[in-house]
Protein backbone atom coordinates (compact mmCIF):
# COMPACT_ATOMS: atom_id res chain seq x y z
CA UNK A 1 0.00 0.00 0.00
CA UNK A 2 1.11 3.59 -0.42
CA UNK A 3 2.26 5.83 2.43
CA UNK A 4 -1.14 7.47 2.92
CA UNK A 5 -2.92 4.11 3.23
CA UNK A 6 -0.25 2.79 5.61
CA UNK A 7 -0.60 5.79 7.92
CA UNK A 8 -4.39 5.43 7.98
CA UNK A 9 -3.92 1.75 8.82
CA UNK A 10 -1.67 2.67 11.76
CA UNK A 11 -4.24 5.19 13.02
CA UNK A 12 -7.02 2.59 12.72
CA UNK A 13 -4.95 0.11 14.75
CA UNK A 14 -4.47 2.76 17.44
CA UNK A 15 -8.24 3.34 17.61
CA UNK A 16 -8.91 -0.41 17.69
CA UNK A 17 -7.67 -0.55 21.31
CA UNK A 18 -10.15 2.13 22.41
CA UNK A 19 -13.26 0.09 23.28
CA UNK A 20 -15.68 2.95 23.90
CA UNK A 21 -15.72 4.56 20.43
CA UNK A 22 -17.15 3.41 17.08
CA UNK A 23 -14.55 2.09 14.65
CA UNK A 24 -14.99 2.24 10.86
CA UNK A 25 -14.86 -1.07 9.02
CA UNK A 26 -11.36 -1.20 7.56
CA UNK A 27 -11.82 -2.49 4.03
CA UNK A 28 -8.94 -3.73 1.90
CA UNK A 29 -9.76 -3.25 -1.78
CA UNK A 30 -7.78 -4.42 -4.76
CA UNK A 31 -7.68 -6.81 -7.66
CA UNK A 32 -6.64 -10.44 -7.36
CA UNK A 33 -3.01 -10.75 -6.34
CA UNK A 34 -2.86 -7.73 -4.02
CA UNK A 35 -2.73 -9.75 -0.80
CA UNK A 36 -6.06 -8.55 0.62
CA UNK A 37 -6.90 -11.64 2.66
CA UNK A 38 -3.43 -12.04 4.15
CA UNK A 39 -3.22 -8.36 5.03
CA UNK A 40 -6.59 -8.46 6.77
CA UNK A 41 -5.60 -11.62 8.66
CA UNK A 42 -2.40 -10.02 9.96
CA UNK A 43 -4.15 -6.80 10.97
CA UNK A 44 -6.94 -8.61 12.82
CA UNK A 45 -4.44 -10.88 14.57
CA UNK A 46 -2.56 -7.84 15.85
CA UNK A 47 -5.73 -6.62 17.57
CA UNK A 48 -7.41 -9.91 18.53
CA UNK A 49 -5.34 -13.06 17.85
CA UNK A 50 -7.50 -15.90 16.54
CA UNK A 51 -6.95 -19.08 14.54
CA UNK A 52 -10.00 -18.03 12.47
CA UNK A 53 -9.46 -14.32 11.92
CA UNK A 54 -11.13 -14.52 8.48
CA UNK A 55 -14.78 -15.49 8.30
CA UNK A 56 -17.21 -16.21 5.49
CA UNK A 57 -20.19 -13.93 4.99
CA UNK A 58 -22.87 -15.01 7.53
CA UNK A 59 -26.14 -16.41 6.23
CA UNK A 60 -28.43 -14.70 8.77
CA UNK A 61 -28.49 -12.48 11.87
CA UNK A 62 -28.20 -15.42 14.27
CA UNK A 63 -25.04 -16.73 12.57
CA UNK A 64 -23.60 -13.21 12.57
CA UNK A 65 -24.33 -12.62 16.27
CA UNK A 66 -22.61 -15.89 17.18
CA UNK A 67 -19.48 -14.84 15.27
CA UNK A 68 -19.39 -11.24 16.44
CA UNK A 69 -20.25 -11.77 20.11
CA UNK A 70 -17.29 -14.08 20.67
CA UNK A 71 -14.63 -11.89 19.02
CA UNK A 72 -13.43 -8.32 19.49
CA UNK A 73 -12.05 -8.10 15.94
CA UNK A 74 -12.97 -10.18 12.90
CA UNK A 75 -12.79 -10.05 9.12
CA UNK A 76 -15.37 -10.86 6.45
CA UNK A 77 -13.31 -12.14 3.54
CA UNK A 78 -13.98 -11.77 -0.20
CA UNK A 79 -17.19 -9.73 0.03
CA UNK A 80 -18.77 -9.25 -3.40
CA UNK A 81 -22.25 -8.09 -2.43
CA UNK A 82 -23.96 -7.33 0.85
CA UNK A 83 -27.70 -7.89 1.42
CA UNK A 84 -29.62 -5.11 3.14
CA UNK A 85 -29.97 -6.98 6.43
CA UNK A 86 -26.22 -7.55 6.68
CA UNK A 87 -25.42 -3.96 5.75
CA UNK A 88 -27.71 -2.73 8.55
CA UNK A 89 -26.26 -5.28 10.97
CA UNK A 90 -22.67 -4.24 10.24
CA UNK A 91 -23.60 -0.59 10.80
CA UNK A 92 -25.05 -1.50 14.18
CA UNK A 93 -21.94 -3.51 15.08
CA UNK A 94 -19.81 -0.41 14.37
CA UNK A 95 -21.81 1.91 16.61
CA UNK A 96 -23.03 -0.65 19.15
CA UNK A 97 -25.50 -3.50 18.55
CA UNK A 98 -27.92 -5.44 20.67
CA UNK A 99 -29.58 -8.69 19.65
CA UNK A 100 -32.35 -10.32 21.66
CA UNK A 101 -32.76 -14.07 21.28
CA UNK A 102 -34.63 -16.82 23.05
CA UNK A 103 -32.57 -18.68 25.62
CA UNK A 104 -31.62 -22.23 24.68
CA UNK A 105 -34.16 -24.93 25.64
CA UNK A 106 -36.71 -22.37 26.88
CA UNK A 107 -39.86 -20.77 25.50
CA UNK A 108 -39.96 -17.49 27.43
CA UNK A 109 -36.45 -16.66 28.71
CA UNK A 110 -34.41 -14.33 26.51
CA UNK A 111 -30.72 -13.59 26.13
CA UNK A 112 -29.51 -10.12 25.18
CA UNK A 113 -26.24 -9.95 23.23
CA UNK A 114 -24.84 -6.42 23.28
CA UNK A 115 -21.58 -5.57 21.54
CA UNK A 116 -19.53 -3.06 19.56
CA UNK A 117 -16.88 -4.60 17.35
CA UNK A 118 -13.75 -3.87 15.32
CA UNK A 119 -14.43 -5.11 11.80
CA UNK A 120 -12.46 -5.69 8.62
CA UNK A 121 -13.51 -6.69 5.11
CA UNK A 122 -11.81 -7.54 1.84
CA UNK A 123 -13.38 -6.82 -1.54
CA UNK A 124 -12.66 -6.24 -5.20
CA UNK A 125 -15.70 -4.04 -5.90
CA UNK A 126 -16.22 -0.96 -3.70
CA UNK A 127 -19.65 -0.42 -5.25
CA UNK A 128 -21.01 -3.42 -3.36
CA UNK A 129 -21.77 -1.38 -0.24
CA UNK A 130 -24.99 0.42 0.66
CA UNK A 131 -25.00 4.07 1.66
CA UNK A 132 -25.19 3.69 5.43
CA UNK A 133 -22.35 1.18 5.45
CA UNK A 134 -20.25 3.13 2.94
CA UNK A 135 -20.17 6.04 5.43
CA UNK A 136 -18.68 3.70 8.03
CA UNK A 137 -15.80 2.35 5.95
CA UNK A 138 -12.10 3.08 5.96
CA UNK A 139 -11.22 2.00 2.41
CA UNK A 140 -7.57 1.20 1.70
CA UNK A 141 -6.40 0.33 -1.80
CA UNK A 142 -3.77 -2.41 -2.05
CA UNK A 143 -1.28 -2.45 -4.89
CA UNK A 144 -0.53 -5.43 -7.09
CA UNK A 145 2.41 -7.46 -5.78
CA UNK A 146 5.15 -7.98 -8.34
CA UNK A 147 5.80 -11.72 -8.92
CA UNK A 148 9.46 -11.22 -8.01
CA UNK A 149 8.43 -9.96 -4.56
CA UNK A 150 5.88 -12.63 -3.72
CA UNK A 151 6.49 -14.81 -0.68
CA UNK A 152 4.96 -18.07 0.47
CA UNK A 153 2.42 -18.24 3.28
CA UNK A 154 5.00 -20.00 5.44
CA UNK A 155 7.56 -17.22 4.90
CA UNK A 156 5.00 -14.52 5.67
CA UNK A 157 3.78 -16.24 8.83
CA UNK A 158 7.35 -16.73 10.06
CA UNK A 159 8.25 -13.10 9.36
CA UNK A 160 5.06 -11.85 11.02
CA UNK A 161 5.69 -13.80 14.22
CA UNK A 162 9.28 -12.52 14.32
CA UNK A 163 8.35 -8.83 14.10
CA UNK A 164 5.04 -8.94 15.94
CA UNK A 165 6.42 -8.04 19.41
CA UNK A 166 8.24 -4.99 18.01
CA UNK A 167 5.17 -3.93 16.01
CA UNK A 168 2.94 -4.18 19.07
CA UNK A 169 5.47 -2.28 21.17
CA UNK A 170 5.62 0.55 18.64
CA UNK A 171 1.84 0.72 18.37
CA UNK A 172 1.40 0.79 22.15
CA UNK A 173 3.99 3.56 22.48
CA UNK A 174 2.03 5.59 19.93
CA UNK A 175 -1.27 4.68 21.64
CA UNK A 176 0.00 6.01 24.97
CA UNK A 177 1.07 9.29 23.36
CA UNK A 178 -2.24 9.64 21.50
CA UNK A 179 -4.25 9.00 24.68
CA UNK A 180 -2.27 11.74 26.41
CA UNK A 181 -3.16 14.42 23.82
CA UNK A 182 -6.63 13.17 22.84
CA UNK A 183 -8.60 15.02 25.59
CA UNK A 184 -7.38 18.34 24.18
CA UNK A 185 -8.09 17.59 20.52
CA UNK A 186 -10.92 19.71 19.11
CA UNK A 187 -12.27 19.54 15.57
CA UNK A 188 -13.63 22.59 13.76
CA UNK A 189 -16.40 20.46 12.27
CA UNK A 190 -17.63 17.02 13.26
CA UNK A 191 -17.82 14.50 10.40
CA UNK A 192 -19.51 11.13 10.57
CA UNK A 193 -17.52 8.77 12.80
CA UNK A 194 -16.50 11.85 14.81
CA UNK A 195 -14.81 9.91 17.63
CA UNK A 196 -12.59 8.13 15.14
CA UNK A 197 -11.87 11.43 13.41
CA UNK A 198 -10.61 12.85 16.74
CA UNK A 199 -8.25 9.89 17.07
CA UNK A 200 -6.93 10.58 13.58
CA UNK A 201 -6.40 14.24 14.49
CA UNK A 202 -4.51 13.17 17.62
CA UNK A 203 -2.30 10.82 15.59
CA UNK A 204 -1.63 13.65 13.13
CA UNK A 205 -0.69 15.96 15.97
CA UNK A 206 1.76 13.46 17.42
CA UNK A 207 3.26 12.17 14.16
CA UNK A 208 2.95 15.18 11.87
CA UNK A 209 0.83 13.14 9.45
CA UNK A 210 -2.31 14.02 7.46
CA UNK A 211 -4.50 10.99 8.09
CA UNK A 212 -7.70 12.91 8.90
CA UNK A 213 -7.78 14.77 5.58
CA UNK A 214 -6.88 11.58 3.70
CA UNK A 215 -9.65 9.67 5.48
CA UNK A 216 -12.27 12.33 4.69
CA UNK A 217 -11.19 12.43 1.03
CA UNK A 218 -11.30 8.65 0.78
CA UNK A 219 -14.76 8.56 2.39
CA UNK A 220 -16.06 10.95 -0.27
CA UNK A 221 -14.66 8.69 -2.99
CA UNK A 222 -16.28 5.63 -1.42
CA UNK A 223 -19.62 7.44 -1.44
CA UNK A 224 -19.27 8.13 -5.15
CA UNK A 225 -18.36 4.50 -5.84
CA UNK A 226 -21.37 3.27 -3.86
CA UNK A 227 -23.67 5.54 -5.86
CA UNK A 228 -22.25 4.22 -9.13
CA UNK A 229 -23.09 0.72 -7.94
CA UNK A 230 -26.72 1.68 -7.27
CA UNK A 231 -28.78 1.97 -10.51
CA UNK A 232 -31.56 4.00 -8.87
CA UNK A 233 -29.07 6.32 -7.15
CA UNK A 234 -27.23 6.84 -10.43
CA UNK A 235 -30.51 7.70 -12.17
CA UNK A 236 -31.36 10.26 -9.47
CA UNK A 237 -27.92 11.83 -9.84
CA UNK A 238 -28.37 12.04 -13.62
CA UNK A 239 -31.76 13.74 -13.17
CA UNK A 240 -30.39 16.38 -10.81
CA UNK A 241 -27.30 16.87 -12.94
CA UNK A 242 -29.61 17.68 -15.84
CA UNK A 243 -31.97 20.12 -14.13
CA UNK A 244 -29.98 21.55 -11.21
CA UNK A 245 -32.96 21.37 -8.84
CA UNK A 246 -35.82 18.92 -8.95
CA UNK A 247 -38.93 19.19 -6.77
CA UNK A 248 -41.83 16.78 -6.68
CA UNK A 249 -43.39 13.81 -4.96
CA UNK A 250 -41.81 10.40 -4.68
CA UNK A 251 -44.33 9.11 -7.21
CA UNK A 252 -43.30 11.82 -9.68
CA UNK A 253 -39.64 10.96 -9.12
CA UNK A 254 -40.26 7.27 -9.71
CA UNK A 255 -42.05 8.14 -12.95
CA UNK A 256 -39.34 10.58 -14.03
CA UNK A 257 -36.17 8.53 -13.53
CA UNK A 258 -35.50 5.68 -15.89
CA UNK A 259 -33.31 2.60 -15.34
CA UNK A 260 -30.41 1.89 -17.70
CA UNK A 261 -31.70 0.26 -20.86
CA UNK A 262 -35.31 0.76 -19.74
CA UNK A 263 -35.29 -2.51 -17.76
CA UNK A 264 -35.80 -2.20 -14.02
CA UNK A 265 -33.32 -4.27 -12.00
CA UNK A 266 -34.57 -6.25 -8.98
CA UNK A 267 -33.32 -3.54 -6.61
CA UNK A 268 -35.38 -0.79 -8.29
CA UNK A 269 -38.10 0.70 -5.99
CA UNK A 270 -41.47 -0.87 -6.79
CA UNK A 271 -43.68 1.99 -5.59
CA UNK A 272 -43.60 5.61 -4.43
CA UNK A 273 -43.22 4.72 -0.75
CA UNK A 274 -40.12 2.64 -1.42
CA UNK A 275 -38.76 5.31 -3.78
CA UNK A 276 -39.07 8.02 -1.12
CA UNK A 277 -37.42 5.83 1.49
CA UNK A 278 -34.64 4.95 -0.94
CA UNK A 279 -33.88 8.62 -1.61
CA UNK A 280 -33.69 9.36 2.11
CA UNK A 281 -31.38 6.39 2.56
CA UNK A 282 -29.19 7.65 -0.28
CA UNK A 283 -29.09 11.22 1.09
CA UNK A 284 -25.65 10.88 2.77
CA UNK A 285 -24.10 9.52 -0.43
CA UNK A 286 -25.79 12.17 -2.55
CA UNK A 287 -24.25 14.86 -0.36
CA UNK A 288 -20.78 13.51 -1.16
CA UNK A 289 -21.38 14.30 -4.85
CA UNK A 290 -22.88 17.74 -4.17
CA UNK A 291 -26.61 16.93 -4.07
CA UNK A 292 -28.78 17.77 -1.06
CA UNK A 293 -32.10 16.12 -0.19
CA UNK A 294 -34.89 18.03 1.58
CA UNK A 295 -38.00 16.03 2.47
CA UNK A 296 -39.46 18.43 5.05
CA UNK A 297 -41.75 20.40 2.69
CA UNK A 298 -45.32 19.66 1.64
CA UNK A 299 -47.52 20.84 -1.18
CA UNK A 300 -50.02 23.64 -0.54
CA UNK A 301 -53.02 21.81 -1.95
CA UNK A 302 -55.53 19.98 0.21
CA UNK A 303 -53.70 16.68 -0.19
CA UNK A 304 -50.53 18.03 1.48
CA UNK A 305 -48.24 15.77 -0.56
CA UNK A 306 -44.76 15.31 0.87
CA UNK A 307 -42.17 16.79 -1.46
CA UNK A 308 -38.64 15.78 -2.30
CA UNK A 309 -36.37 18.70 -3.15
CA UNK A 310 -33.11 17.59 -4.76
CA UNK A 311 -30.58 20.38 -5.31
CA UNK A 312 -27.08 20.59 -6.74
CA UNK A 313 -25.15 22.62 -4.20
CA UNK A 314 -22.23 23.24 -6.54
CA UNK A 315 -24.31 25.31 -8.97
CA UNK A 316 -25.36 28.41 -6.97
CA UNK A 317 -25.60 30.69 -10.01
CA UNK A 318 -27.42 28.43 -12.41
CA UNK A 319 -31.14 28.71 -12.96
CA UNK A 320 -32.73 25.42 -12.03
CA UNK A 321 -35.41 23.80 -14.10
CA UNK A 322 -37.34 20.60 -14.20
CA UNK A 323 -39.15 18.60 -16.87
CA UNK A 324 -42.65 19.72 -17.72
CA UNK A 325 -45.31 17.99 -15.63
CA UNK A 326 -48.97 18.58 -14.96
CA UNK A 327 -49.34 20.71 -11.80
CA UNK A 328 -50.73 18.94 -8.76
CA UNK A 329 -51.65 22.21 -7.01
CA UNK A 330 -52.79 25.04 -9.33
CA UNK A 331 -52.50 27.91 -6.76
CA UNK A 332 -48.67 27.83 -6.81
CA UNK A 333 -45.97 27.92 -9.47
CA UNK A 334 -45.16 24.64 -11.24
CA UNK A 335 -43.00 22.37 -9.13
CA UNK A 336 -39.30 22.45 -9.78
CA UNK A 337 -38.95 25.97 -11.22
CA UNK A 338 -36.31 27.76 -9.16
CA UNK A 339 -34.53 26.86 -5.94
CA UNK A 340 -37.22 28.13 -3.58
CA UNK A 341 -39.32 25.47 -1.91
CA UNK A 342 -43.10 26.00 -1.49
CA UNK A 343 -44.07 28.03 1.58
CA UNK A 344 -45.57 26.19 4.51
CA UNK A 345 -48.79 27.39 6.16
Amino acid sequence: MDESAFRQLVAWLIAAWMPNIPHPVITFKGEQGTGKSKTAQMVVNLVDPSPAAKRSQPRDVKAWSTQAFNSWALCLDNVSSIPTWLSDTLCKAVTGDGIVDRALYTDDDVVVLSFRRVLSMTTIDAGAFAGDLAERLLMLDLQLIDPSRRRTEEELDTAFEAVRPAVLGSLFDLLATVLAVLPNVKLATMPRMADFARVLAAVDQVMGWNTLDDYLATSANVGGDALEGDPFGSAVVALVEQFGTWTGTAAMLLEQVQPPGGIRPPTWPKDATRAGGRVRRLAPLLRTVGITVDDTQRSRDRHRHKLLILTRTDLPNETASTPETDPLWPPVAPIGHGHRAPDLH
